[in-house]
């Protein structure tokens, strides 16, 4: 596929290690990947994406939503690439696992996005990975865990269970 812009919801599946599917014309998809290439733009409102490794070099732009009608993003696997996920308005992104190599970054380009992640998100360290750039004050990210207090300071969020770290 060169490249992909869709309104409707679906969803691209890679259900084995031995499959995979290639957005763009790069070449060299991984067994068992999931590739979006550099260079390669997807637009989408309601998109699904499941494989054992999603790797986003490219751009993929959340559509713009309504206030009643939000368009949705789910990535089943675990993330790495250095590409850009851009939330538009009322736009959803749900993250699972991300891989220790991913240099991804997720950008809030419209009002009232919201980025779900739980702990399966963050590293060892428990640290989310991925750069989130544009959060506004509309925005939300929805962290699935215990969370009893909360601290800022330098750019970095990080999200406490009692006296222990729960994000960052």
């Amino acid at each position: 596929m060169e490249g992909l812009s869709t309104a409707l919801p679906f969803s691209l599946d890679v259900e084995d290690s031995t499959s995979s599917i290639e957005i763009g014309t790069a070449g060299g998809a991984a067994a068992g990947a999931l590739t979006i290439d550099a260079g390669v733009t997807v637009t989408y409102a309601g998109l699904s994406l499941t494989a054992p490794s999603i790797v986003d070099n490219g751009t993929l732009i959340l559509q713009n939503g309504t206030n009643g009608e939000d368009d949705y993003f789910s990535l089943s696997g675990s993330l790495t690439g250095s590409g850009e996920f851009e939330i538009g308005s009322y736009a959803q992104l749900t993250v699972g696992a991300v891989n220790a190599a991913s240099t991804n970054t997720i950008a809030f380009v419209g009002t009232d996005g919201i980025l779900y992640i739980s702990s399966t998100s963050l590293n060892a360290s428990k640290v989310f990975l991925p750069t989130i750039t544009g959060f506004g004050s509309s925005d939300a990210i929805d962290y699935a865990g215990t969370v009893t207090s909360a601290s800022y300071s330098s750019g970095n969020l990080t999200l406490f269970n009692g006296s222990a770290r729960s994000r960052h």
